[in-house]
């Protein structure tokens, strides 16, 4: 079965970002992404929301299309489609990652790295800076 790796970013709402609701969401997601052969992370970063979903095309897919549908997520932004040999995040079904919990030591490495504004890291609207992001939280 072809597998692709789908990118993107959004704004949770404040229903979103009620207290545990993340790690609900992912607990929920790992358990179902199990089922359907996904894997993936979810960073958040403030109200930003940066999440990569690998796996099997129609299910990637399938899983992308509900997100899109959910009043949860606003402003919501593709920011890289395409076919994957292989997963980058073979190690979690959705592994998820609040950068606001993450040692001052890192924060600090991160905001030399990466656009922030008040503390809060920007989420990369291109894809290198996207997949960059993403594997220097993947190592912390």
């Amino acid at each position: 079965m072809k597998k692709c790796r789908l990118i993107y970013k959004s704004l949770a709402t404040p229903a979103l970002m009620k207290p545990g609701e993340f790690d609900q969401l992912a607990e929920t997601a790992s358990s179902r992404n199990e089922d359907y052969g996904i894997t993936g992370m979810l960073v958040l970063t403030g109200d930003q929301i940066l999440q990569a979903l690998e796996g099997p095309y129609r299910f990637v897919n399938r899983l992308y299309n509900s997100i899109v549908n959910d009043p949860r997520h606003e402003e919501i932004e593709l920011i890289s489609f395409e076919s994957a040999e292989g997963p980058l995040f073979t190690e979690w079904n959705m592994r998820f990652i609040d950068l606001g919990d993450l040692p001052d030591g890192v924060k600090e490495l991160f905001h030399r790295k990466y656009t922030h504004k008040d503390g809060v890291l920007s989420v990369p609207s291109d894809k290198l800076g996207a997949i960059s992001l993403l594997i220097d939280v993947q190592n912390w």
